[in-house]
């Protein structure tokens, strides 16, 4: 999994998890999302006068600092929203492969009537880092809207249909420009759709309080987890098709495959956002 979702998806779903009031987030700036990060802080930007660019105002040190003062603060959840990237010379399946690539993320939070305020993260590498840490990851409040919360969520039922259907033509696909290491992916993917125990197909601290989650939900999010082939060298998409029908299939199904697992991951972490706001 794509390091920066990864971090989007373990920061929601254990502010969800904290704001529940049903989970202790102790421990979990040791989460294996920020292994590789030497700092992931939360910043309110702010005008000055004189100054073009705003003023960063630091608001929390770490998650479970940003976790602590959403709770201060009245916040009832956190979502995830996910847009596709526009006029850009490569999909999405292919950027997310750089930092920053793969769409437009945004982490959502609601107070459950009427406040919801919106956080960007920003990726910078320090050539020197302490300890293997190079990513010094901020994210910054970039909007505030009064509406009534509206928490994105996917129709479960037609993304089981369509994540089951792009599975089984990318699965025929690879056999058929002979990517055996990759088929093998995609067959767990399927597995993982109809499996009775999900989790068997993700890391157990993925999602804060996983049991929290419908089957339904954790057999998508474990097919998501489990279909992942995209990156860098050697990866899904650095393979290159010669035969042009083939090439075209590729890049539709490898664009199908990617948007159903974001929706997957939506659907997923944003149940337990909406759970949150009907239990209060």
């Amino acid at each position: 999994m794509n390091g920066e979702i990864l971090q989007l998806i373990a920061i929601a779903s254990g502010a969800n998890a904290a704001l529940s009031g049903r989970w202790n987030a102790s421990g979990f700036d040791e989460h294996q999302a920020f292994t590789y990060c030497q700092s992931v802080r939360f910043v309110e930007l702010k005008r000055s006068m004189g100054k073009k660019k705003p003023i960063e105002d630091e608001v929390a040190a770490s998650p479970e600092g940003w976790f602590g003062l959403l709770n201060k603060q009245g916040a009832r959840c956190v979502f995830l929203n996910y847009g596709s990237s526009k006029d850009q010379q490569a999909p999405d399946y292919q950027l997310v492969a750089f930092v920053g690539g793969g769409g437009t993320w945004t982490l959502g939070v609601s107070d459950g009537s009427s406040k919801v305020t919106y956080w960007v993260a920003r990726w910078l590498s320090r050539r020197s880092h302490p300890e293997g840490k190079p990513w010094e990851v901020t994210y910054g409040k970039v909007a505030e809207s009064r509406s009534a919360p509206s928490v994105p969520l996917p129709d479960q039922t037609d993304l089981r249909k369509r994540f089951t259907s792009t599975l089984k033509d990318i699965r025929r696909l690879a056999q058929e420009i002979e990517a055996d290491n990759f088929e093998q992916f995609f067959d767990r993917g399927l597995r993982a759709l109809d499996s009775a125990d999900p989790m068997d197909h993700f890391p157990g601290d993925a999602l804060a309080r996983p049991m929290d989650y419908s089957l339904e939900s954790r057999q998508l999010f474990a097919a998501a987890w489990a279909s992942w082939v995209f990156g860098g060298m050697g990866s899904w998409n650095d393979l290159w098709i010669q035969d042009e029908q083939l090439s075209r299939r590729y890049d539709a199904l490898s664009a199908r495959l990617y948007d159903a697992i974001c929706q997957s991951i939506i659907l997923t972490v944003n149940s337990a956002a909406q759970n949150n706001l009907v239990a209060n």
